[in-house]
């Protein structure tokens, strides 16, 4: 399961551009002596937006998973993605259960999400003190409830089956542990199951685009020095544009349902990223 290793140094279409783009955006911020060789006024370069880089690495993205392409055609209006987990989730054609990588992926981006939305539904299980929800899971309430918080964050994530294989897969479980700690402490910003796997979703994603930068800086492709500009800038796009997805009325309970709607989330997310957010 996962991948075994970051693709930001691909050949292929996708990321040539987000590689490019970057590229001339650094040469936008080189001193020059204000000339060109011959000696005219430079031409005004406009430095590449967090919106546009983000965009052009979720594109990136689905063509590494195909199984990311949205299986619906969400319109944009005044910042409203169109998009509602209630109605995604309601509609049969929209929620097919990824298994793994088919023979055009590079990754398991979509899979793997479901497995941490099956991960977060068993958290739920645990904190509820629900021995059948969590029996459905292949866990055991009391065997759990004999463990330390760290013992049972690791065996729900192994009874799901979240991989540890390379970076995609440790960038999952690293988000997951942050999630699963605040559904285990009962905390505030984990009330609402759907609120939480659309934030697990985001995180995910900002986690995925920085491995994608760390591999253009380590194919010399990207300056160490601008690591945190370029992060921030995706970061705080995928969150505004992730914000977007409606999961109020979306009830979500059995292992399944948290499944699909984590993966429809990873979708919604990023087809709204790729298009350049609401705008």
């Amino acid at each position: 399961m996962g991948t075994s290793g970051a693709f930001g140094g691909s050949t292929t279409q996708g990321w040539r551009a987000v590689a490019e783009s970057i590229s001339q955006d650094q040469q936008g911020d080189e001193p020059t002596d204000g000339t060109e060789d011959d000696g005219s006024p430079p031409a005004e370069q406009s430095p590449v937006t967090g919106s546009e880089l983000a965009a052009l690495i979720a594109q990136a993205l689905q063509k590494d998973d195909p199984s990311l392409k949205p299986r619906f055609a969400p319109t944009a209006a005044n910042g409203d993605s169109g998009l509602s987990l209630g109605k995604l989730l309601g509609n049969p054609r929209l929620t097919g259960t990824t298994k793994g990588r088919t023979a055009s992926s590079r990754r398991e981006i979509v899979a793997s999400t479901g497995r941490a939305g099956r991960a977060i539904g068993a958290g739920y299980a645990l904190a509820g003190g629900n021995a059948t929800g969590l029996a459905s899971y292949g866990l055991d309430l009391g065997t759990l409830q004999g463990s330390s918080k760290f013992d049972q964050i690791f065996a729900i994530m192994d009874a799901v089956g979240v991989g540890n294989a390379g970076p995609d897969d440790i960038a999952l479980r690293a988000t997951l542990v942050q999630a699963l700690d605040s559904i285990l402490d009962g905390s505030d910003d984990a009330a609402v199951p759907e609120a939480t796997l659309r934030d697990l979703v985001a995180g995910y994603a900002v986690q995925l685009f920085a491995i994608e930068i760390d591999a253009l800086i380590q194919a010399g492709k990207l300056e160490l020095i601008h690591r945190d500009r370029y992060l921030d800038q995706l970061s705080e796009v995928i969150r505004i544009d992730s914000a977007q997805l409606d999961v109020s009325g979306a009830q979500i309970t059995a292992p399944l349902q948290f499944e699909h709607a984590a993966q429809q989330l990873m979708r919604g997310t990023l087809v709204i990223v790729a298009r350049g957010g609401g705008e």
